[in-house]
């Protein structure tokens, strides 16, 4: 599953990704019309699927509807104990100093559970960039103003990469001018507008963190976790071929993604061994056949950066890229690309 856009994966839920495989599933190899869908925040897009001819993945292209548009509820906090132990470190150390910390990662990555991670036991007081069309750009400026005067503890302004330039431009003015303890988060520096790059550099403590495809390996422990923390006292546990099964998934939701896959196979099997019968039927059968190596890796990640920078249009990403188009169909097929 390709998303065309970083900011189509920013209004999606766990929930929302096992709806689109099941419209992957559906699909053909033609573009077809736009269909209208309500995602699990509530929020009507429209949603156009083109299966990769010649692979298992799908391009998908998503249009909010500005018409319908409502305050999205707040995405469930990640569970604790899933951030690689590098980033606990460095978060720990910026806790003690209260340094400012930009936070940058693809969405479901953690980066809400790091700002946690990061206050420790300090309030804090999130403030969503995503809430400026809902709220009204005044009523927002006007509220982190008066956080980063008056909040004790620790200010995080998040998905700052979907602020419009000029306010961009007049939060970063507002940090030069505030000595609050702030956090903001974000997409991948790569993929970052000039004026967002430029916010986020003004922090010089900053934290990264990788996509799950990026921490295959870690999958199986990350499922424990998240099926104790999900189903605590409960004498379920995942078999292994369950978890290699996840292990070999790519994960375009992240984190989340993979949670919202542990709840639903604890919720099919709540005691004994979840097996794959257990999981949700998309996740049931492999989806590479072999673990990426790190050159692969790469390529796969080049591809994806270049079919969301062009749109989803696979000329002028292979142009980008400087291959021909069959080349580029043949490598998104070898990479089992099925994720953003």
């Amino acid at each position: 599953m390709v998303l065309a856009s970083a900011a189509a994966a920013e209004i999606l839920d766990a929930a929302d990704y096992m709806l689109l495989r099941e419209l992957m599933s559906q699909a053909g190899t033609t573009r077809h019309a736009p269909q209208s869908l309500r995602l699990a925040s509530g929020t009507m897009v429209d949603v156009r699927v083109e299966r990769i001819a010649g692979s298992s993945g799908a391009l998908f292209e998503i249009f909010p509807v500005e018409a319908t548009r409502r305050p999205v509820p707040r995405k469930q906090h990640i569970a604790a104990g899933v951030l690689p132990a590098a980033v606990e470190r460095e978060l720990r150390e910026y806790r003690l100093s209260r340094s400012r910390v930009s936070i940058s990662g693809e969405p479901g990555t953690g980066r809400t559970t790091s700002v946690r991670y990061l206050a420790g036991d300090e309030p804090v007081a999130l403030v969503d960039a995503a809430d400026v069309p809902v709220a009204d750009e005044g009523n927002w400026c006007a509220r982190l103003e008066r956080l980063l005067a008056t909040h004790p503890g620790l200010v995080a302004v998040e998905s700052v990469h979907l602020l419009s330039p000029p306010l961009a431009v007049w939060l970063a003015h507002a940090l030069d001018d505030s000595n609050s303890w702030v956090a903001v988060t974000g997409a991948p520096p790569a993929d970052l507008a000039a004026e967002h790059a430029g916010l986020m550099a003004r922090f010089v403590a900053r934290v990264e963190l990788p996509p799950l495809r990026c921490r295959r390996n870690e999958v199986p422990a990350l499922a424990r976790t998240m099926l104790a923390a999900c189903n605590p006292g409960a004498s379920s546990r995942f078999a292994p071929q369950a978890l290699r099964l996840l292990e070999s998934q790519l994960w375009p939701g992240n984190l989340r993604e993979l949670e919202a896959v542990v709840r639903a196979a604890a919720q099919a099997r709540s005691a004994g061994d979840i097996v794959s019968g257990d999981l949700p039927a998309a996740y049931r059968e492999h989806a590479i056949s072999h673990r990426l190596s790190a050159w692969e890796q790469a390529e796969h990640d080049a591809i994806i950066k270049a079919l969301r920078a062009f749109g989803g249009n696979k000329v002028h990403a292979a142009e980008h890229l400087g291959i021909s188009r069959s080349t580029l169909y043949n490598r998104m097929r070898s990479l089992g690309i099925t994720g953003p």
